[in-house]
């Protein structure tokens, strides 16, 4: 019990610590109303460059899953 209660505590003063941080970084907050997701998707349609992300562990299929992707969709051309 006494280490959940010194984790809490770690993670409510880390919390505090990085709020101000990241509202240096985006001080506006996000207001769906005003997403105006048309001029969002037109911008990204002309991007030449795509950015994926996954997140596991060793062994997880990451790399196979974005081959799949890109091969599936037939994003890659050539012979694999």
């Amino acid at each position: 019990m006494g280490t959940l209660c010194a984790t809490l505590i770690l993670y409510v003063h880390f919390m505090s610590a990085l709020i101000p941080i990241a509202e240096a970084f985006d001080p506006e907050p996000f207001d769906p109303q005003a997403f105006n997701i048309d001029a969002f998707l037109a911008a990204e349609e002309s991007k030449d460059l795509l950015r994926l992300t996954t997140a596991g562990s060793v062994d997880d299929g990451k790399s196979t899953l974005i081959g799949r992707l890109l091969l599936g969709h037939r994003a890659l051309k050539g012979s694999y």
